[in-house]
């Protein structure tokens, strides 16, 4: 059978090709995105061109093997730093894939690329089992919530980018109109309510390592640790000394679950949820763009150089959509179904930007969740329009989370 035959150029080509797409194809699907959407299979076309290139290339053995260990190594880093170690450098990750792609070359020789191909589509498979797993397609509907009383749990809801009451603009209706439902739901609920609400920092990890020690900062990075990881944690601390349990939700842009401690649940979100898209009104080329972004994004090397573009990088970016998995029905099924007192610890990007929502929720077309490349007053008052809008949302949403508990 030819195509077996590393050798031959369509043994090369599948080797490749089955490299590139099928770390993909287990993000779209870890994320829910339809696999038959025409996005996903222009992309899966395209990919086809440069593998094509890659197997048509000159030489024997050495030179196909020369080629495939980095490639395998490069775009499976991403995979495995994501599932097993987050924060540990892509460079790490990847020396340490090239060095074991290399010795199984070395050892399996001709027979090490369809070992590859057989372990990709077995990961791919693996990936849809637990997607059809988590779906319930099997096990049915879950059963009724079992309420738990007499119990007292804490509960830090963080919204990111959220602006104290007398910060949204006046002049501008839909950011009065904005002030008046937060006003009128955190005055409904007994909310202490500080009206000038600001924060001391310019980046959200500063801020939340302040409050979380209790104390201002003497520098930026204290208590940070690498990969926008908080380190020292008193509010933690003091709910275990309590013997409560600790519940985390969080994103990669902040991560809380350090040691010593342990944890009832981590749950974490992708902040550039591409499924996000399925919702947001555009075509298929525009969804298929920023799908490669997200796709190249994932991988360090491609990260920073697309960094020198921010328009490009922010077109993945799905704000409060990112959050839509954890916010607020997963968050209210957890608190519910609690055994135990529990520290319920959230870091929501909400209000954070893009402004993707509108009052009511919807979802707004595509080509309007970046920001415009050139400032102007009308374009700063766009801004304002889109992130009160966003905003009056959330209130919305925490008025039905509180009433809900």
């Amino acid at each position: 059978m030819s195509w077996l035959n590393p050798a031959g150029p369509t043994g090369r080509f599948l080797a490749f090709y089955f490299v590139l797409a099928i770390p993909l194809l287990r993000l779209l699907l870890r994320a829910q995105y339809e696999l038959w959407r025409l996005e996903v299979l222009t992309l899966l076309a395209l990919f086809a061109m440069p593998c094509l290139i890659l197997a048509r290339l000159p030489g024997g053995l050495p030179v196909f093997f020369g080629l495939l260990v980095p490639w395998t190594a490069f775009f499976a880093a991403s995979g495995v730093q994501a599932d097993l170690a987050p924060t540990i450098s892509w460079w790490w990750v990847f020396g340490a894939l090239t060095l074991l792609t290399g010795a199984g070359a070395a050892l399996f020789r001709e027979r090490f690329p369809l070992l590859i191909r057989i372990l990709l589509a077995g990961m791919l498979l693996a990936e849809g089992g637990l997607v059809v797993n988590a779906s319930g397609i099997l096990s049915g509907p879950p059963p009724g919530l079992p309420l738990s009383s007499g119990l007292h749990h804490a509960i830090y809801l963080v919204l990111d980018e959220q602006t104290g009451i007398a910060g949204f603009r006046q002049e501008i209706p839909e950011c009065a109109n904005a002030a008046r439902i937060w006003q009128e739901t955190l005055s409904r609920h007994g909310f202490t309510i500080y009206q000038h609400a600001y924060s001391n920092y310019d980046m959200t990890e500063q801020s939340l390592s302040s409050v979380l020690n209790d104390r201002l900062l003497t520098h930026g990075a204290q208590f940070l640790r690498r990969h926008s990881v908080i380190g020292r944690n008193v509010l933690f601390n003091k709910a275990a000394a309590l013997g409560m349990d600790l519940a985390v939700y969080q994103s990669d842009y902040v991560r809380f679950n350090t040691p010593p401690h342990k944890y009832r649940l981590v749950r974490e979100y992708d902040p550039n949820d591409v499924s996000a898209m399925l919702t947001a009104p555009a075509n298929w080329i525009d969804k298929a763009c920023r799908i490669a972004v997200w796709y190249s994004l994932l991988h360090r090397p491609l990260a920073v150089l697309l960094s020198r573009y921010p328009g490009v990088t922010e077109a993945v970016r799905a704000g409060p959509l990112a959050v839509r998995r954890i916010w607020p029905q997963t968050i209210l099924r957890d608190i519910l179904e609690a055994a135990r007192p529990t520290l319920f610890f959230a870091h929501l990007l909400a209000p954070h930007y893009p402004y993707v929502l509108d009052a009511r929720g919807s979802t707004r077309p595509l080509d309007q969740w970046t920001r415009p490349l050139t400032f102007s007053p009308a374009a700063f008052d766009q801004r304002c329009r889109g992130y009160c809008e966003q905003s009056a949302y959330l209130a919305r949403q925490v008025d039905e989370f509180v009433t809900e508990l």
